[in-house]
């Protein structure tokens, strides 16, 4: 095991979560099972949810400290040059972690988002919707904790690993596949166009969803701009590997989305900004879907038009960084 402050600091955060998020799961079992409550128990139910809020905010937190942690471990591993040979000493446990963090993300966030639509009111109707979402939010940041125990303390530094080079530079790469068989040999030319227009339209939609907030044909865009972020999405990362990451480490054929944060650290803001803002309608989409109710139809379409907002803010905010670091 490689121990340093972030390793340290990773394993503290894992503990913690996991034993906090047993006991939330726990309560939130027996408040939803309760079938009577008095003052007591409204009291335990309402301090619960004030826990919920601090400890969910900490594992929103905790995905962006994976990668630091990655990236500290890049000198204790024989042949990392960056954070993509830390991961492929512990693979396939790496990429199974990288895929389901995303998840206990949005559903993190989306908690916290329903929680706050449920304080605006006076009478709290989505309670028991909260207490069902933490329900599945539990567990999943349970087993969040325990696999990252289970990762870091697993590093051995005799684990011997071939760079990023070997991958994405020597052999044939996925996005390069694609592109190829959608756009032809010439899809270097082409993808930073469609780059930008599917970016574009993006923001055209998440625009549509801010002035179309309080219309009933809100949930139908919410759904379109979600798939279509989904989409883009993928573009976007193709993007990232294929004409981003080259200009932004300053190697023509080098095509390492870790090497580009690593070599400049703007261009993981910007990542993370486009991650945002990739999520944003989805969020919205979940708070119509979980957050409907009688008490909350006035604050539904507020809430929409801050989230289609700041996505577009995001994006924006991405696609400049995205340029400068260019």
């Amino acid at each position: 095991m490689v121990l340093n402050v972030y390793t340290i600091v990773n394993i503290f955060v894992s503990l913690l979560l996991g034993g906090i998020s047993l006991y939330l799961t726990v309560e939130s079992v027996r408040f939803a099972l309760r079938r009577s409550s008095g003052p007591e128990v409204q009291q335990r139910f309402y301090l619960t949810f004030h826990l919920a809020q601090v400890f969910l905010l900490i594992e929103a937190l905790n995905w962006p400290l994976f990668y630091i942690t990655l990236q500290s471990l890049v000198p204790y591993i024989e042949g990392a040059m960056c954070i993509y040979g830390v991961t492929q000493a512990r693979q396939p446990l790496s990429t199974v972690i990288q895929l389901y963090r995303p998840l206990v993300f949005f559903l993190v966030i989306g908690w916290f988002l329903l929680h706050r639509l449920d304080t605006k009111t006076e009478s709290g109707p989505l309670a028991r919707r909260k207490t069902i979402l933490l329900m599945v939010v539990g567990p999943l940041v349970l087993i969040d904790s325990v696999l990252m125990l289970y990762y870091i303390t697993g590093f051995r530094v005799e684990v011997d690993v071939a760079c990023c080079t070997t991958v994405f530079d020597l052999q044939v790469r996925k996005t390069e596949s694609l592109s190829k068989a959608i756009l032809g040999e010439g899809y270097r030319r082409v993808l930073p166009y469609i780059y930008l227009v599917s970016n574009g339209f993006f923001c055209l939609l998440l625009w549509v969803c801010y002035k179309k907030a309080y219309q009933r044909s809100i949930p139908f865009w919410l759904s379109a701009t979600t798939v279509f972020a989904i989409f883009n999405a993928g573009v976007t990362i193709t993007g990232y590997f294929e004409f981003i990451s080259p200009r932004v480490v300053g190697i023509e054929d080098h095509h390492c989305i870790y090497c580009m944060w690593k070599y400049s650290p703007l261009s993981a803001l910007s990542t993370a900004f486009f991650v945002s803002s990739t999520l944003m309608p989805g969020w919205a989409l979940l708070l119509r879907v979980l957050g409907n109710k009688e008490e909350t139809s006035s604050l539904l379409p507020g809430m929409t038009r801050r989230l289609s907002f700041g996505g577009i803010i995001l994006l924006v905010l991405s696609l400049l960084l995205q340029i400068l670091v260019t």
